[in-house]
Order: structure tokens, then C-alpha cells, then sequence
């Protein structure tokens, strides 16, 4: 995860929020924060360094390209963002990849998949079906409303969907997805890096998914 150490300038948010030692895919850090458009960027720390700085049409994005070599030590590294007066900084975490996670397998022809609406399969927790921090409340009595169905209901019934012989789980987007209405189809999700807080938090989709692989389901 990302820590943010302000110092004078402002920076809000940086995506994604980790990521992991020898992945192929080329790693890109969007950084939101005030003025931000003309700012130099670096890492304190060997084996991980800035390839390449994009300016937005926003002042308040700026899009960096990191490198990151193979013998980089996980750990959090610390960029530091400046102009000619101000200056900030935040810690960002590179992670060691598991063994043999390249080599992981995905869905195929031969897979059962089970398409899931969180909002619509089960609620384990009734006590979150409406949140303070999210507009639309809970109406089972709404055929477009929110009906209740959280991530602990998924976890409670994987012996059910064990038992009807599936193989993989398709979870329509459980992400926050706060409009004021019909958003229990989560299609609007406006933070892809956070679990809406009506089906739990990001701690327990992991519990979901680590709970799903010991009942042979991929997610």
C-alpha cells in the first residue's frame, strides 16, 4: 500500500496502491495532489527508479513510469515529488511475487462458471446492508434497490457452489459503486481499488478469495 508523508505539496492519492517485483506488465503510477503539473519525481531508494514523467491536462495528475529491477528488495521505497518550492513524499510498497504465479492457469472451456451477484446471493452480515458513508439505503421491497447480499454470504455458501460443481466465480464488480440509485448491479464503480463498504472492505474480499481456493473455486 501507499503511504502518503505530505510535506508542502498536497498528494492525495496514488494508483494502484502496491505492486510486486518481476511482473511483465510495465508498472504506471497515476498521482493525484494539488499543482502537481511541472513537478520532478524520484526514488530514494536503489533498484527502482523513474522511467518517464506524462503531464495531464489537469495540474493535479501527473502519470509516472517506474522501472523496477529484477534483484529490487520488496519493501517500500520512497518517492519523493518537488518543483522549484515545495516538496512531498509518499512510501510505496513493491512486493515479492509469490513462486510460480506467472505460470498460474485461468479459466477455460473446461471451467463450470457461476456468474455472482454479490448484492443479489446472500447476506452474511445484515448489519452493513446500509452504510453512513454511501447514498442508497437498503429496499429489499425495490426490485432496482439494494437487497442485502454481502461478501461474508458468499463466503457462508461455498459449499453450496462447491457442491453444484463449479469451478470458477464471476462476481459482478464489487467495488464502490455509490449512486444514488439501481446501484446494487455495481457496473458503476467509481473507485476500482476499494470494496464497497455495504459487502465488507478489502481485508475480507481476500478471506473470500482465500476461502474460495480451498474449495477449488477460482475467482
Amino acid at each position: 500500500m501507499s503511504e502518503i508523508l505530505n510535506q508542502n505539496l498536497v498528494i492525495s492519492r496514488v494508483e494502484p496502491l502496491s505492486w510486486w517485483i518481476g511482473m511483465k506488465t510495465p508498472l504506471q503510477l497515476m498521482i493525484y495532489g494539488k499543482d502537481l503539473s511541472g513537478c520532478k519525481v524520484k526514488v530514494e531508494e536503489e533498484g527502482v527508479r523513474v522511467k518517464k514523467i506524462h503531464k495531464a491536462d489537469s495540474p493535479n495528475y501527473l502519470f509516472v513510469d517506474v522501472e523496477i529491477d529484477t534483484n529490487a528488495n520488496p519493501g517500500e521505497y520512497t518517492f519523493v515529488i518537488s518543483n522549484s518550492k515545495q516538496s512531498g513524499e509518499f512510501k510505496y510498497t513493491i512486493g515479492k511475487r509469490r513462486r510460480g504465479s506467472a505460470n498460474r492457469k485461468s479459466f477455460s472451456t473446461a471451467d463450470l462458471i457461476y456468474l455472482l451477484m454479490p448484492d443479489r446471493f446472500a447476506n452474511g452480515n445484515p448489519s452493513i446492508d446500509s452504510t453512513p458513508d454511501t447514498k442508497e439505503k437498503v429496499n429489499r421491497k425495490d426490485p432496482f434497490g439494494r437487497h442485502g447480499g454481502d461478501l461474508q454470504g458468499i463466503i457462508d455458501h461455498l459449499d453450496y457452489l462447491e457442491n453444484l460443481g463449479v469451478t470458477t466465480l464471476w462476481l459482478t464488480p464489487p467495488q464502490l459503486d455509490d449512486e444514488k440509485e439501481q446501484s446494487y448491479h455495481g457496473y458503476a464503480c467509481g473507485d476500482y481499488y476499494h470494496i464497497d463498504t455495504r459487502y465488507g472492505d478489502n481485508d475480507l474480499y481476500r478471506k473470500m478469495v482465500t476461502e474460495a481456493h480451498k474449495h477449488n473455486l477460482k475467482v
